[in-house]
């Protein structure tokens, strides 16, 4: 029940800092594959409760100077945590989504945290809307090549995906996309 939504941030200094919220669209049956990852999140508005969260949840856990990515369940405008963790988003959300959608160079500043120097506050503007989605099938390569005509970039991660997909490994591609 609900939607899904993905937080990404850095904690320093045991402040959490909020760099994004997206929503994870995945399939609705085991083992749950990701569809799409879209910014802005359709919760944007949740931003100052889940900044709040965020920063009692490092405190408590007492991280610092870490990347961090939550999951939460959305129902009804209250957030359920599924996780959080101290790791690097994956998914094309630190490479693609966040300095696409934001300008926000989320390796650079992760390289500053690690060096233990000030990382930079994210831009209060988003630049564009994007969104990364991806293909558990082939469906053909003209097809293929029209879906993805638009896309900022397109990657075939398995040319024969299984019949039965195990894992987001197993889908066969993935593009990202601006939204001007």
């Amino acid at each position: 029940e609900g939607s899904e939504i993905i937080v990404c941030g850095f904690v320093q200094n045991l402040h959490f800092l909020l760099v994004s919220i997206h929503d994870r669209i995945a399939a609705n049956e085991p083992p749950y594959i990701d569809i799409e990852h879209r910014f802005p999140s359709k919760y944007a508005a949740l931003a100052p409760q889940i900044q709040d969260l965020h920063e009692k949840l490092c405190l408590r856990l007492q991280l610092t100077d870490t990347p961090i990515v939550s999951e939460w369940r959305v129902v009804a405008d209250r957030l359920f945590l599924v996780e959080i963790s101290a790791q690097i988003p994956g998914e094309h959300v630190p490479n693609f989504l966040i300095p696409r959608a934001l300008g926000y160079d989320y390796f650079g500043n992760l390289l500053k945290l690690t060096l233990g120097e000030k990382i930079e506050s994210v831009p209060e503007k988003i630049r564009h809307a994007a969104s990364v989605r991806y293909w558990a099938e082939n469906p053909g390569f003209d097809e293929w090549e029209e879906l993805t005509r638009k896309a900022a970039f397109a990657h075939i991660i398995n040319k024969n995906p299984p019949r039965e997909i195990k894992s987001n490994l197993d889908r066969f591609g993935v593009a990202g996309f601006i939204n001007e």
